[in-house]
């Protein structure tokens, strides 16, 4: 399975609508970043009624959730170590299995 080559980046809409996830990997469908769009998350559109401009209100969760959807490359990359590790026995990889395993979770935590 292949998908968008990390690292993938969180950005707020500009329009304040939500949130959009990119990637790094060169693909056509570039977004307005110059990186490919991996996913969004949208705000709650209301108040919308002919002739009147909408409102966006946000859950509490979007940004967290946001984060953790970004953090998936990092996520995949210290499984695939801690798997290798454990199969191998190697403490050097398991060692760099834990690595990338805490600054996954410290990208999907960060404030």
């Amino acid at each position: 399975m292949k998908h968008t080559k990390g690292p993938w980046t969180v950005h707020k809409d500009k329009e304040g609508r939500g949130y959009e996830i990119y990637g790094n990997a060169p693909a056509p469908g570039w977004g307005s970043l110059g990186h490919q769009e991996v996913c969004r998350i949208n705000a709650k559109r209301h108040g919308a009624k002919r002739g009147m401009r909408a409102n966006y209100t946000e859950h509490p969760d979007d940004e967290a959730n946001a984060r953790l959807i970004a953090a998936a490359p990092e996520l995949l990359e210290a499984l695939k170590k801690w798997q290798s590790a454990n199969a191998l026995g190697d403490a050097q990889i398991l060692s760099e299995a834990r690595i990338a395993r805490d600054l996954a979770i410290a990208k999907v935590e960060a404030t």
